[in-house]
Parts: C-alpha cells; structure tokens; sequence
C-alpha cells in the first residue's frame, strides 16, 4: 500500500528502494562456515586492536596501523570482513563492538580528527569509505537472537544500535560531507528507521526501547541536512510515506510536535520579529547524553521551508483515530501473511493505544496553533505524553491532564514542552513581565494551515438523523439519529447546508468493541480547544471566511452534545474551558449557539460535581462555565424576540420539540434558563471567587430586568394599557403575589422549595413566555432574601461579603412597582442583624476583615435607607436601624430583656445617658455615625431644590448680615453669636430676621449650623398659630376686649378662692403626687443655715408687701379695686432673646450641659468668641472640607492602533465621530461646568489645570459620593501639560477654542441618549433629580448657581477625601488595543493631573508619585453590546464589580454599572487602607480645633449672665 502524498504526487519516492526484506547483507565470508568466519572476523579485529593499541602507544614510531592497509584494496577487503562483524549474532557482542568502534574511528578525517591509526586511503578520501561503512552500519539494527533471553537480548541489541546512532549523529553535527554522503546518511536512517518502527509493536520489543532516540536522530540529521544540503523532493516524500507507517508507535508523534514546535517558535520569530525573543536554543536531556540543536545558523528560507514539510510529515493526523487505516499500513499486513490464523483489529496491541496516541498528536497540533496566538504558560501548553487510564472498561481510553484554560486575553512567550523521559528547556527564551506586542495571525490564515485537520477531527462518521428530534434534558440541539445516511469528511458542505433545515445528530460507526468512538474523545477534546481558541482569538478587522464560521459552528453543535452512556464529557468539558470568549467576540452568526451552550451550562453549573468519566478540576470547569454564562446574560433583553436561526420549538406533554413548522425560538425566552441557572450554581457554589462572578452576574441580570421592564412598561403605557393592570401584583411562580412570599428557610436555593420544580430543565420547558419567579420582581425578592441567608454569616469570605452586600446595595437603587415594600424591610432588618451578629463574635475574632464587614454592612444600609426613605416610617424598623447606630458607636444596646422579665422589671436594664462607650473600632464607629449624619441630615431631604450637586448649604455669614440689613435697618451691627454642642456642632445665632417679609413681631431667629456632615442654614419662627390659618399671626396677639366697668353693681365679698376644685381632696394620691418632694425634705445640715435666711427673706418681703398695700388702699389715688377702674391686659411684647430662647427650647441651658463631666474635657455647651479673622479663616477653612468621597475618573477615547498616551489625549471630535460614545458619556452623568460648579471639592485644585467651558464635564453626586467623569480629549489644555516641548496655550487661545463642539452643540446631541438615561428617580440618578414639591428638576445644567442664590467658595479642600487608586475608563474602537494601552504612563499622567505638587515634565517625581491604577476598557460590539476588559497596575487589587473581566452588557445599564464599579472599587480600597476615614472625620476634628482654639473659658453665672446680654444696640436688655 503506497501512501497518497499531494504534497510530492509528481516526485518518485524512495520507499521501495529502501524498504528490502530486512535480512541480513550478504558477504564473502558467508561461503564458509559460521565459526570459521566468524574466526577470520576476530583475528582481523584483535589484530586491528593491537595495531591501534601500539600506535597509542608509540605514536611516533613505524609501525603504524595505517602501514598494514596501504591500498584502497586492502581497506575494501578488511572492510568486507568487518561489514560480516556487524552481523554477528548478540553472543558476539566484543566483537561486534570493535567492528563499530574501528568503523567509528575510520569516519574521524571527516570531522578533522584523523586518528594516526586510520588508513591513509581513507584518510586521504574519507567520503566514499564513508558512504559504505554507513549503509553497512545498517546491518547492526537487523532482527537477531540472542542467548540471554529475549528481554536481555533485546536490551543488549538496543544499546548496541544507540552506539551506531550516536556516531551517526556526531557525524551530522560535526562534519562537513558532500551531497553523496548526506544521501547516504538519510538513507541509512530512513532505512533502519521503516526496519525498526513499520512493524507492529509488541510489548515489550525492539522497537520499543529504539524508538525513541530512532525518531529523535532522525529529525535531528534531518534537519541539520538541510542547512547544508537540502534534501531533494524524493527525501521529503519518502519521509512523510515512512512516517505515515509509523505513526502506530506514540514516539513519533512525540518527537514530530516537539519538531514541529520548534521550528514553529522560529517561523514566528522570522514573521513577526524578534521582539518574541531571542533565536531559541533546544536542550533534549536524553539517557545517555546531551544533544544541542540549534538552528540560529539556518537561514530564514530554509526554516520556512523546513517548518512547513515537517508539518505535514504525518500525513493527516485524524488517520489515528480510524484503527482501519492504521491496520491497513504494508507492514501489518506482511505480519497477517506471515501468520498461520487470522488477525483482526483487536488482535494488534499496539492498535488499542491510537487513542492514547491520537491524543498526543492533537496536542501537539494544538501547542502550533497556541504558538501562533500567543497563548500559554508552563503548564497550558504541555506534554503529550500523559497517562493512559481506561474508563469503565474501555481499553485505551485516555484520562487527560488538565484542559488547556483558553488564555483570556493575555499574550506571552510560548514556554517549553516537556515528554517523557527527557526535558525541554529554552535557554535563550526569557520570560517577560510585559506581554510582546505584535500583530498575531488572523484566524483565516490559521484555519489555512490547520483547519483541515482539527474541523475534521472534531467530527468523525456522521449520519443525518431524521428533522424531528427529542431534546435530551432540555437541549435545544440534541436527540437520537433516527436516519442512518452515511456522509463523509467531503461532503461537508452538503452537511453544512442540510443543517439549517434538521438537526444533525453524531454517530459513529462501531468499528471494534476494544476501539470504539469514545476512547479518542481527548483527541477530539483537544481539537475542539484549539478551535474555541482560535475563533476566540479573533482580530476586529479580519472577519472570518463564512465557510470557517459555518464548519465551526456546525462542529460546535456537535461537540456541545453530551451523552453520559456514551461520552465522557472531555470534548464537553473542553469547548466550555475554551470559549469563554466566544459570545464577546463580533462573530457573525454566533449567537445560533446560544441554545447548545445553555443546555450545556444546565449540565454543569447547578451540580456539585459532574458525572464525567474522566479527572478534571471543577474549579476551573465552574470558572469556565460561570465566565461564559456572564458574556451571555444581556443577549435575551437586548435581542428580545428576534428568532435565533435554526431553532423552533413546540411543547408536547411538558417537554420541548424542535422542528420547523412551530413557534419560533426567541432570545427572551432563555431568560428564565440564564436566571435559574445563575441562582442554582450560588446555591452550590464554594468556591470565594466563583461567587463574585456569580453574585456580579445576579447583579446584572436584575438590573437589566428592572430597565428593560421599566422601558417596557413605559411603552405599554403610552399604547393601551389601563391604570388597573397597571396595579396587579406580580404573580410569582408558585401563583402567589410577590407581597405574599414568606421568609424561606435555610435551603431555600433547593430547587424544589424556590424554583417551583425539580430541575432546571424542566423549569426551562414552560413556553419562551417564562415563569413569572423570574421577572425583575422575583429576581428581586429571591437576591434579597436567599443571598443573604446563604452568605451573610461570620465565617463567610471577606471578598463575597462584600459581594453580597454590594449587591443588596445596588438593589436598594431599583425601583420595581411590584415589589412589596415588606421586602425592602426584611432586608434591613436582615442587615441589622447581620451588623449585631458581626459586633458580638469573640475578641479572637475581631480583625481587620470582621470590622470591614462591619463597615461594608453599615454602608449598605445607608444605602436602602437614603434610596427608601419610607422605611423608616415604620416603628419597627426605625427602632432597629437606630440600635445598630447605637450599637455601632457605643458597643452594645441600651436595653436587654431576657424573656422571662418586663422591661420595667429589668435589672440589667442600662440607658443610653448611663453607659460608657466601647466601639469595637473606630472604624466601625465612623461608620456608624455616617449613617446617623445621613438620617438626620438628609433623609427626606435629599436631594434639596438646588439638585444632589450641594450637599450643604452655600451661604456664608457675611451674606445673611447684608440680607439683615436690608430686612432692618436698625440692624446693621448685628452679629452672631457661636455656640458649640458636644464638640461636634458648631451653631452660629443671629437674632435678627433675614428676610424683609418676615414679621418683626414674632420671635425669629437664624441658625446656620456647622456639623461634621455638612453646613446648614434654618430661619426660626416661633409661631402660637400654624401658618396654613387664614388670619396673620399677629391678629391673635391683639388684647381680648373687655366689657366696660359697672358702678352701680355691688362688689363681691372677698372670698378665699381655692386653688384646685373641692373634689381634688377626694382623688387618692399615688406615688407620682410625690415624686417632687417638698422643701423640708430635701434639706439637710449644709444647707438648713442658707434655708433659713431664704425663709427670713420671704417673711420679710411679704411683710413689706402687705405693709405697702394698705398704704396705697388708704391713700385718696387708690383705683384698685374701684367699680369704675377699667382692667387693660399689658402690651406684647415685640423685642425678644431670641437667641436664649432657642437654647432654652432646646433643653441644653441646663446646669448638667455646663458642667464638665469626667468623661469630656469640656462641657457640653460652650460659647465661643465673638467674629474675628481668625475665627471667619478657621471657619472658611471647615467648609472647605469635602462632605462626601470624590471620586475623579479619566475617560479615554482609543482610536484604533493607538498607543501613545499624548495622541490618545488629543483625539478630537470624538463626540461627533462616534455617537455611542457621547451617549455613554451623558449615561454617567450630567453634564457640567466645573469652574461654576458649586458642590465639586475634589481634585484640580492647581492652577495650571483649568476647564474648558466649551465642553461640559459629566458629573455624578449622590449622598455619599460625588464622581467628575473628566474627558481629557474635550480639555485641550491636557495635551499640552504632557508635551513637555511644547508651550502651554491658555484657554484664550483660539489653538484651544477651535476643533471643539459648543455647549449648544453638545446639548443639542444629547437626544442621542434615551429619555430614561436622563430623567430618573434620584435613588439611581444619571441626571439632577427632581424636587421633592413635584415641580420640575432644577438642574445645575438648567439653571446657573447665580439664579439659584449659590456661590462657590474661592478655594478647594485642603483635606481631599478622594480614594489613592486611579481610575480611568477607555472606549476601546477596536479591542485589540487594549495590548498596546500604556498603562504606566497613564497611571503617573493621572497621579500628575490631581497632584498639584507633581510636575508633569519631571519623570522622576512621576516615579516618586505612582499610585496603583484600575483601568475599565470598553468595546462597542457590532451587536450593540459592550464588551468590557478590566485591567490593573498593581498586583493584588480587588475590582468590586459589577463590572468584571470578559462581561458583556447591554446599553441600558453600561453607565450605571460603570460608576457603581468605580464606586465599589473606591470603598474597598478604603476598607483596605488603615489611613482612609470618612469625610465627617476630618471635620469633626476641625470641629474641635475651632472649639479648643476659640472657647470662652466662662464660669455658670458669667455663661448665663452672657445669654441675657444684648447682642445688638436695639435689643432690650
């Protein structure tokens, strides 16, 4: 049988010539007996020693071995005789030695080491000795016996010929032959090679222990002749025909891909450039010896061409997995005729190892294809020698080592291969922090080189069933052949074609019972990984050819079927190990996968372990599973009910059919199957990072339910939809509403308790209309109620809790109508407890990771209460919030009731007033006393009128002094008086009203109060009468008129009058009555003396009282009491102290608030100085400090091929070359201008860096963060203070002025953006929020903060409260970008922008200032998704999602999730820094500078003697 060679079919191949019968050459010496030849051989040999030996000896006598052989005669006689040597049988072995020893010493003058001892004829013309003594090496590898056994022997025979192969190899690295000799040399080796290896293996036999360092040398010589003499046509031919008959033995398939990977390293190097690495040194550590191969001296043609030939050595590669065409070499067939009884396939051992050998061989074609896409580590790309491990009695069944991972996105040298029993090291390949930049290969030219084997080895026999087919556990694509039409390999596009009208289902042929189909799965496994990766790899500007696509996906259908009786699960496992990438790729057509994918997702992800028959690490198949799941959770919401091509469906008896007259399959309706999936995958999931990309995936999909809803809704809304249906209860699964769900137990994530059904497939086959458990209202109820039961415990891993709670947080954002507000109170209950169960853990628990739990629990809450202001209009829930503020500031709760006692019966009872306090850390206090700020300050007040851009009030004294002014002229020298309460609030009171409308005659005051929180401005009235009353309020201040006086009526008698009714008397007394005690109790002897004269006093004054009152009763004037006198109530009083009455309403004029306590250094109530510059500067200086964390994120927009930062700086018209952009721009926030900004505190406080008006900033602000999205390509200045050869231009320039969009231009693109994006709830604003009045928003876009009565203070903060990460976000035009980002640069251009003390031209403060940086890249997919990278200077940093590494969302959500991600960066890098504090914490200390540097050391009766004093020249005293 002569193998087909396209590749040589016009060249004659040497195989027959070279093939012979494998007997013994014959001699002369055969005429003659055994023993009398053999005799002749050993006195020629013995006497060639000897003469060697004298030579040695006296090396500069006579008598020379070359004197006995002086013609070329003579040395072809002896040569004759030692040819015979080399057949001797093994009980010869001296002999036999000798021959090869002097053979080995004649061939030395062709490396220019003649020995003395070698004949001069062959000295003097070494190459055709040469040539023969090479073709009678042969003889030494024929097949012998020998009389030490056969296992001896046949050790004996194999290092005998490594002898022989070892001289023949130094002769090929060493020497410098003809044309004729390196002939010879691959004869020799093509010959000896097909003798030892074309025969069947047997266990245990020659070719065995030869094969190995046969196969080696033989590439080796190979290849080294090729940079001499390359070998002619009819070597490569013979080559690849002997090597296709030797592909039965495991190390030619070995030796060919570490061959083959050699030179494919070179290929790469001599393509794309030796940035790669250096020219490669190959270190093979064999038995024996060291052999170096090195091809640096090799010229680039000759290893292009060698590389290309080697690769195809073996012919077609998929020949392994069919035992028919391996068993049908000439060599088999030979050993059939020469048995007696008839052989069948099983009968050839080495037959059952072709999967084994399969296996290696798709390895080694895939470590190719990894070279060229630069994939790969030490362990990724490795041996193909693994271990054999039969399966449930399938003999030769492989058990591979660790799946090849699919590299996501990451580039690097291709490291070594290692095989057994040697090592394969690169010397010169140096490993490199940075990934090498080059333009790698497109798939097209890939699938050129290796699609033809890989897409044929991933589907073998095939046979079209019938159309109709029964899905197997829900998949989609799935079923049984019920049609038995043979197809092969060349009917593939007819296959391709069909498919789009039936399902093609594979089976294959049962061609033996020992070597079915199923036992070369790894081989197919691994053909499938090298296609996911090079799909997966695909470039953005090279499309893939359709026919690659359609074979591709036509394969994948395949392979993503899974059969536990007949597969197991390698080919599964692979694709879904190595096309995580695949969906967040613009493929064309990609998405008809969607189907097989998911139902492949159902047989992983909601099991603990899978029922695969092979070993694997769940952890990474998980990994795998999960990451794949992410980049498909936003393509039901984003392609709705768009038919997915290929796939229909129609319920029978509640099961899923698939045929092409029924309904059509949609995107939405896996919905429910992507949601169940995620849900049952955290019910079993233990893995900490696993579950961050679980619970970053809930996250998602529930708030890409909730706006898709919300869009939805709003449609049906404007259409036909009435205000009743507007108004029904989501009905969950189980038919109840959503307000009726009750708490669920421990395992509520069993599928029988929250699913509704036993498994996730049957759940998924309820029509595409889904369950209704799985709209954005079940989505919310079951992430608010099984998440926190599942993880939010004590032992749980920091990084999920805060997952967790991120999570919890983001849904407190979420505005569904169909939750019930029951849910939102549960849920901060469950935080509540979860926060006291935290604080109560033992002291050995109490770390730094249990008090960041803390603090990311407090936050959370913070969260639902600000974004859900009525929950704390509810008794309970109020009183839980304020027990874990309490809790969180003092330690523990004021109040334990053990279950048998009343709370009056308590003795353990403790107050708030009495108890000391002991917060578990400071940490955990702040955050405490964040959430108490945030209730008192701004719930049901935030965001104010002016919009969520001021969170204090702007206004300044010397503003209300001049508003007082104008309300009162007699007021002008009116000033405030200060007070400070309890260290933490310092109030400034003016007694005087600031507005003219104000009535004078009322008691008015105004109070502008600085707290840590913030600033705040309040005008005080004290009213008897409520302003809604028609009448003013002066109306009831007016005296009551009286009648007129009666002389003629007489005048009562004077009767005591009692001052409580008689039956008062009557009313028995009770313990109250007494709880004032009188006088006389409470004195004692210290102060009996000073009661006296008190009682002495008050005798004394009634007496003269009494005394005066006669007099003036006797006296002629007296008019009391007269019957004519008229009684007049006194007039109103209209001046008030105002001032002492607002303290004393208050209850802090106490003597208790003015005395120091012993825990306090001060008291309670302190008065400050009067205003002066040092004061107003301390002052100035308090409300500069930030309220709230800043934030400052760097968007970038990357033009395709940029990788200099100063370009990427100065793109311009970004917003007018690419909509998408600008419409992500306004997602993040409302555009703004900063200069006139009256809330911005954060960064650019330098005064080279200045805005430019033109191009409004986007700006986000909630209660707690404000984020300034800066735009370096819309400031022009930016550039320029990179450049440090060019002139800084001021923004008076019209360099700076031109090329850029006005603001009118830039609003008027703002219709781009959907009016949800812009007018939002103020729980997750992206623009100003509206009034809590229900008038329209007034924006700091709308409406300038002039109009608004607001100034912005002349400086920024001196105390920033930005976090020291630096976060950036990149709009990627073509992803491949990412690569060639500089990240370094970028990070130190960031520090240099919000570090006003770094100069940017100086690199080396940029190094002094380097701080780590997260970088969010995002690609906008022709689908019209977004694909997003993430990416990180610093080592050890942990992103917080939701946005995460290879995530796919959708438009609706992208600048949402954007700030959430940098919002939960932020607050995990703070939680990691022991030095970052909230912002109220630099202003309580500013707080109490001010009251320590200004207090007025008064005594009591000075401190009340000063509240009674007038405040202004028109006050009454």
């Amino acid at each position: 049988m002569r193998i087909h060679c396209e590749m040589y079919a016009n060249w004659v191949s040497l195989t027959d010539d070279l093939q012979g019968d494998g007997s013994l050459p014959s001699s002369v010496l055969d005429s003659f007996g055994q023993g009398t030849s053999t005799a002749v051989v050993l006195t020629v040999v013995k006497s060639l020693q000897h003469q060697q030996q004298e030579g040695d000896r006296h090396p500069a006598a006579d008598l020379m071995f070359g004197v006995a052989l002086q013609t070329a005669g003579e040395v072809q006689w002896t040569m004759e005789v030692l040819g015979y040597g080399l057949t001797l049988p093994l009980e010869e072995e001296a002999t036999l030695t000798s021959c090869i020893d002097i053979y080995r010493d004649w061939l030395s003058p062709l490396i220019g080491q003649a020995a003395q001892h070698v004949p001069r004829p062959v000295v003097a013309n070494p190459e055709p000795f040469a040539q023969k003594i090479i073709s009678q090496y042969a003889a030494v590898f024929s097949p012998r016996k020998g009389h030490f056994g056969s296992s001896s022997g046949v050790r004996l025979h194999a290092t005998v010929c490594r002898r022989v192969l070892a001289i023949i190899h130094m002769l090929a690295c060493r020497a410098k032959l003809s044309r004729l000799t390196w002939e010879s040399i691959l004869k020799f080796m093509l010959s000896v090679c097909n003798r030892v290896l074309a025969p069947p293996t047997k266990p245990g036999g020659f070719a065995e222990h030869l094969a190995d360092r046969l196969i080696t040398t033989l590439f080796d010589v190979f290849l080294r002749a090729c940079e001499h003499y390359f070998p002619s046509p009819p070597f490569w031919r013979t080559l690849q025909e002997m090597c296709c008959m030797w592909r039965h033995h495991h190390q030619v398939i070995e030796q060919w891909s570490d061959t083959a990977l050699r030179l494919t390293l070179h290929v790469i190097q001599i393509l794309y450039g030796s940035s790669y690495g250096r020219p490669l040194q190959l270190k093979l550590i064999t038995e024996d010896e060291q052999v170096y191969c090195s091809y640096s001296t090799m010229a680039k043609d000759c290893i292009t061409q060698c590389w290309f030939r080697m690769l195809h050595t073996l012919g077609n590669l998929v020949d392994l997995s069919r035992p028919d065409v391996i068993g049908s070499m000439p060599a088999f067939l030979e050993d059939a005729q020469r048995r007696e009884e008839t052989l069948t396939l099983r009968d050839h051992v080495c037959l059952r190892h072709l999967p084994r050998i399969f296996f290696k061989a798709m390895k080694g074609l895939a470590a190719n294809v990894d070279a060229y896409l630069m994939i790969g580590t030490g362990e990724e790309i490795c041996s193909p020698a693994d271990p054999v491990s039969p399966a449930r009695g399938q003999p030769g069944a492989v058990t591979p080592t660790k799946p090849r991972l699919e590299k996501r996105d990451t580039i690097g040298p291709i490291p070594p291969l290692s095989s057994e029993g040697r090592t394969i090291q690169l010397g010169s390949l140096e490993s490199q922090s940075k990934p090498v930049m080059f333009s790698r290969p497109d798939g097209n030219s890939l699938l050129h080189l290796f699609g033809k084997w890989l897409f044929e080895a991933t589907i073998p026999d095939v046979k079209i069933p019938e159309p109709l087919l029964k899905s197997q556990q829900g998949d989609s694509f799935t079923g049984k052949p019920r049609l038995a039409n043979r197809r092969s390999s060349s009917d593939m596009s007819t296959v391709l074609h069909d498919s789009r009208k039936s399902n093609v289902s594979m089976e294959t042929t049962r061609q033996d019972d020992t070597i079915s189909n199923a036992t070369f799965e790894a081989g197919r496994a691994e053909a499938f990984g090298a296609l996911c990766r090079i799909f997966c790899k695909q470039k953005c500007a090279v499309p893939f050819n359709p026919v690659y696509l359609a074979r591709f996906y036509h394969a994948m259908a395949h392979g993503l079927q899974y059969d536990k009786e007949t597969c197991t699960g390698q080919v599964l496992t692979s694709i879904l190990m190595n096309s995580t990438s695949l969906f967040r790729n613009d493929l064309v057509g990609v998405h008809v996968l969607l189907p097989h994918f998911v139902s492949a997702l159902e047989i992983v992800l909601p099991h603990k372990k899978t029922d695969f028959r092979f070993s694997i690490s769940q952890h990474d198949l998980r990994r795998s599973c999960i990451e794949l799941t992410l980049s498909i959770i936003a393509l039901p919401h984003h392609f709705r009910k768009l038919p997915i091509a290929g796939v229909t469906q129609r319920a029978t008896d509640g099961d899923i059919v698939f045929d092409q007259q029924s309904q059509p399959c949609t995107f939405l309706s896996f919905h429910d199957r992507l949601a169940s999936l995620l849900f049952s995958a955290l019910r079993i999931e233990q893995d900490p990072g696993n579950i961050h990309l679980l619970l970053c995936g809930v996250q998602l999909l529930v708030q890409d339910s909730a706006m898709f809803e919300a869009l939805d809704r709003k449609a049906r809304a404007s259409t036909t939809v009435s205000t009743a249906e507007k108004q029904l209860p989501v009905t969950l699964t189980d038919g109840t509403s959503s307000s009726d769900v009750e708490l669920t137990p421990p395992n509520a994530f069993d599928d029988t308790n929250s699913m509704g059904s036993s498994t996730p497939m049957s759940r998924s086959r309820r029509g595409h209309g889904g369950s209704k458990g799985w709209d954005p209202a079940g989505l919310f109820v079951r992430a608010c109620r099984d998440i926190p039961q599942r993880f939010l415990h004590p032992k749980t891993d920091l990084n999920v809790t805060l997952s967790v709670l991120e999570l919890l947080a983001s849904l407190a954002q979420l505005d569904i109508p169909a939750v019930d507000p029951g849910e939102w109170q549960f849920t901060v209950k469950w935080l509540c407890d979860y926060i006291a169960t935290l604080v109560s853990q033992p002291p050995p628990s109490h770390k730094k990771d249990l008090h960041s739990m803390i603090v990311a629990a407090y936050q959370c809450l913070q969260a639902w209460i600000m974004a859900k202001d009525r929950l704390l209009f509810e008794k309970d829930t109020l009183h839980h919030v304020l027990e874990v503020i309490e809790l969180g500031i003092s330690g523990s709760k004021s109040v334990y009731l053990p279950s048998d006692a009343g709370e009056g019966d308590n003795p353990n009872r403790q107050l708030k007033g009495e108890k000391e306090r002991h917060p578990v850390s400071i940490r955990v206090r702040a955050a405490a006393e964040v959430l108490f700020f945030c209730i008192t300050e701004h719930l049901g007040s935030f965001p104010s009128p002016c919009g969520p851009a001021v969170a204090s009030s702007q206004v300044s004294e010397s503003e209300l002094l001049a508003l007082t002014g104008e309300a009162d002229a007699s007021a002008k020298n009116a000033t405030f008086r200060y007070f400070v309460l309890d260290s933490t609030t310092v109030f400034g009171v003016l007694e005087q009203s600031v507005s003219p409308l104000s009535d004078a005659s009322l008691p008015t005051i105004t109070i502008l109060s600085r707290t840590p929180a913030g600033k705040r401005c309040w005008t005080l009235q004290l009213r008897h009468w409520p302003r809604s009353a028609g009448a003013q309020a002066t109306d009831h201040l007016k005296p009551v008129k009286r009648p007129d006086p009666k002389p003629d009526q007489l005048i009562e008698p004077t009767v005591p009058k009692p001052y409580w009714p008689e039956t008062a008397d009557s009313v028995p007394h009770i313990k109250a009555d007494y709880s004032i005690p009188s006088l006389d109790q409470i004195l004692d002897s210290r102060t009996e003396g000073e009661q006296e004269k008190l009682c002495d006093a008050v005798r004394k004054q009634a007496a003269a009282e009494a005394d005066a009152l006669d007099r003036y009763r006797q006296s002629s004037d007296a008019t009391v009491p007269s019957r004519c006198a008229k009684v007049e109530p006194p007039q109103c009083c209209t001046s008030f102290q105002t001032s002492r009455l607002f303290l004393s309403h208050l209850g802090i004029l106490s003597l208790e608030n003015l005395h120091v306590a012993t825990y306090q250094p001060q008291p309670s109530l302190v008065s400050l100085g009067a205003m002066n510059l040092s004061l107003s500067a301390a002052f100035h200086e308090l409300d500069l400090m930030p309220t709230r964390n800043t934030e400052n994120v760097y968007v970038l927009y990357v033009r395709t091929g940029q990788s200099k930062l100063v370009d990427i700086f100065r793109n311009k018209g970004t917003l007018r070359s690419s909509p998408p952009f600008h419409e992500f721009l306004l997602s993040l926030g409302w555009p703004v201008d900063i200069p006139s900004h009256p809330g911005w505190k954060g960064p650019f406080s330098s005064p080279r860096f200045k805005f430019c008006k033109l191009n409004p900033t986007p700006y986000f602000a909630n209660v707690t963060v404000e984020m300034l999205f800066v735009v370096p390509s819309l400031q022009p200045q930016v550039p320029f203070l990179l450049d440090s050869t060019a002139p800084t231009p001021t923004l008076g320039s019209p360099k700076l002025v031109s090329d850029h969009s006005t603001r009118q231009q830039v609003e008027a693109k703002e219709e781009l953006i959907p009016s949800h994006l812009t007018r939002v709830s103020h729980s997750a604003p992206t623009s100003p929020t509206e009034a809590t009045m229900g008038h329209r928003a007034v924006t700091t876009r709308d409406t300038p903060p002039s109009r608004l009565g607001l100034k912005k203070p002349g400086g920024r903060s001196a105390t920033s409260t930005s976090c020291d990460v630096g976060l950036g976000v990149v709009w990627l035009e073509s992803f491949e970008d990412y690569e060639t980002f500089p990240l370094e640069e970028f990070s130190q251009a960031m520090n240099a922008l919000d570090n006003p003390t770094v100069t940017i031209a100086s690199t080396a403060q940029l190094n002094k200032h380097k701080p780590d940086c997260v970088v969010i890249f995002i690609h906008h997919l022709n689908t019209g998704l977004y694909r997003i990278k993430t990416a990180s200077t610093s080592k050890k940093w942990s992103c917080g999602g939701p946005l995460l590494d290879g995530m796919v969302v959708s438009r609706r959500v992208l600048g949402l999730l954007v700030r959430q991600t940098v919002i939960n960066i932020t607050r995990r890098r703070r939680l990691d820094t022991d030095s970052s504090v909230p912002p109220h914490v630099p202003r309580k200390r500013k707080i109490e500078e001010i009251t320590r540097q200004f207090e007025q050391k008064y005594t009591i009766p000075q401190f009340y003697d000063s509240i009674f004093a007038s405040t202004c020249s028109s006050s009454d005293a």
